[in-house]
């Protein structure tokens, strides 16, 4: 009788330790986040009980019981390797974020013919680092508003894409559609290197980055510049009106908030391996509020992010583009310069 049992049950942590093996597959292929690390662990948790249930099930049959503890341990051990290895890599990038530095800041403006001022940000800087580091750097995210504690867990989709304003409704307290410097989806006039990259071999990395208003989603050329379906006074389509024809299907009702005070932050960080952030946002804080020539001038900063809303670009000679494959879409307006 106990043996039938032993074999119902064996069979049974069988077919437990296939299926927890085969729920990795995907997540191999695609990756693990940190919101799985509790899953991870419960899973290698539930394993070890199981085979402590199968010790006192199946002695003093010490074969059988070896034969549990090895079944359960593929499971067991994964979920505890994987586990470990993001646990490690996330120290590790602690200790990239607190050992880089970021030395020759300097920053230009970005004037574009037809316009009184600049239109936005050229910076560029030497981050210095620890022997060829791995990850993504991240290309920075500026706002003139408070600096927030990102939790490690939302911090890449706090990134703001092709949306326009600052993605704040990932934190505890949205600050709602705070105006951004940030670099485009797709930029023709730059290197694209110079977005999401990686690090230099040796010890430091040269860094540039061309920066303008968020509403930006993409610039084609200084004649032909696209905006994000969420740019305020886009013009709206009619009933029936495809967005191809530069149109937006919809329009927030509140108004963009241009700054929250007079201080500069950023939003900057590291990817690295296993789902790691390197939070890199204080650092590139410290440095904007010391050097950069917008810190406590949000006029000057209200200036750059209206110059490229639509009533700015149709006074710098700007009107809707004719409707091509390059032009407009259900995400983007296009405006190009006439004449």
């Amino acid at each position: 009788m106990k043996r039938g049992v032993r074999i119902v049950v064996f069979v049974a942590l069988c077919i437990v330790a296939l299926l927890g093996l085969l729920i990795l597959l995907p997540f191999l292929k695609e990756g693990f986040s940190r919101s799985e690390l509790p899953y991870l662990f419960l899973g290698s948790a539930i394993a070890i009980a199981l085979a402590l249930f199968w010790t006192w099930l199946a002695r003093p049959a010490t074969g059988w019981v070896i034969a549990g503890w090895l079944l359960l341990a593929a499971p067991a051990a994964s979920y505890l390797t994987i586990g470990g290895d993001m646990l490690w890599q996330q120290f590790e990038a602690d200790r990239l974020a607190a050992s880089v530095k970021i030395e020759n800041y300097a920053e230009t403006p970005i004037y574009w013919p037809g316009f009184e001022g600049p239109v936005g940000l050229k910076i560029e800087f030497d981050l210095h680092h620890p022997e060829n580091p791995a990850g993504l750097i991240y290309a920075p995210e500026l706002r003139m508003g408070p600096e927030l504690d990102i939790p490690k867990g939302v911090f890449f989709s706090t990134w703001t894409t092709g949306g326009g304003y600052f993605k704040d409704y990932h934190l505890e307290q949205p600050v709602g559609d705070l105006t951004l410097l940030k670099v485009p989806l797709h930029q023709e006039l730059v290197d694209p290197r110079f977005a999401n990259r990686g690090f230099e071999n040796g010890r430091e990395t040269r860094l540039a980055y061309h920066l303008y208003p968020g509403i930006v989603e993409s610039i084609e050329s200084r004649s032909h510049i696209c905006l994000s379906r969420d740019a305020r006074s886009l013009p709206l389509c009619a009933t029936g009106q495809a967005p191809e024809t530069g149109c937006a299907k919809r329009r927030r009702d509140t108004e963009p908030i241009y700054h929250m005070g007079d201080d500069l932050s950023a939003l900057w960080g590291v990817a690295g391996p296993s789902d790691a952030v390197a939070d890199l946002s204080g650092l590139l804080t410290s440095v904007l509020r010391q050097r950069s020539a917008l810190q406590r001038h949000p006029d000057t900063w209200q200036a750059i992010q209206s110059r490229l809303e639509p009533a700015g670009l149709a006074m710098a000679g700007y009107a809707l583009c004719d409707p091509g494959p390059k032009s407009h879409n259900s995400w983007r307006v296009c405006y190009c310069r006439k004449g």
